[in-house]
C-alpha cells in the first residue's frame, strides 16, 4: 500500500491499496496535488515553506519535484531480496526513457488507468487549476 505517480496523471498522487481479494486504486485527496503540479507563481507562503522544508529535507529533486511513490508491504515471511529484485527490473531505465522521448515521452506510454484521459477525469483543487 502507499501513494504513487502514475506518468499520465503527474499532479496527483495516487493511492494503490491491495489486501487478500481486495484492490483499491484512487486519488490521494488528503496529499493532492503534488506541489510540483502547481505553478510557482500561484505558491502562497504556505507552500513556499513547504518547498523549503522538502529542499531541506532532501524531499525535493530539481526534475520531479515533490512527486514520489512509495511502497509498503505488510506481512509475515516476506522474501525481501526477492520483492527487492522483482520491483527493481520492473524500473523504467534512464537509456528506455530516453528511448520514449523522455518523460515527455511517458505521456505516449498506455494507459491502464484512464484510458489515456486522466487530465479530463480531475482538475487541481482549489485555489489552483482552471476553476479557481
Amino acid at each position: 500500500e502507499g501513494p504513487t505517480v502514475a506518468c499520465e496523471c503527474k499532479c496527483f498522487p495516487m493511492d494503490f491499496d491491495t489486501a487478500g481479494k481486495h484492490l483499491g486504486i484512487g486519488l490521494n485527496e488528503e496529499e493532492m496535488p503534488f506541489l510540483a503540479a502547481i505553478n510557482r507563481t500561484e505558491w502562497e507562503k504556505e507552500e513556499q515553506d513547504t518547498h523549503e522544508t522538502l529542499v531541506r529535507d532532501g524531499k525535493w529533486t530539481k526534475e520531479f519535484g515533490d512527486r514520489c511513490s512509495e511502497l509498503v508491504f505488510i506481512g509475515v515471511g516476506l522474501n525481501k531480496a526477492l520483492i527487492h529484485e522483482k520491483l527493481t527490473s520492473a524500473l523504467l531505465t534512464k537509456k528506455e526513457s530516453i528511448a520514449l522521448g523522455g518523460v515527455a515521452g511517458w505521456r505516449n506510454l498506455n494507459d491502464p488507468f484512464f484510458d489515456g484521459s486522466a487530465m479530463d477525469h480531475f482538475e487541481l483543487p482549489r485555489p489552483y487549476g482552471s476553476g479557481s
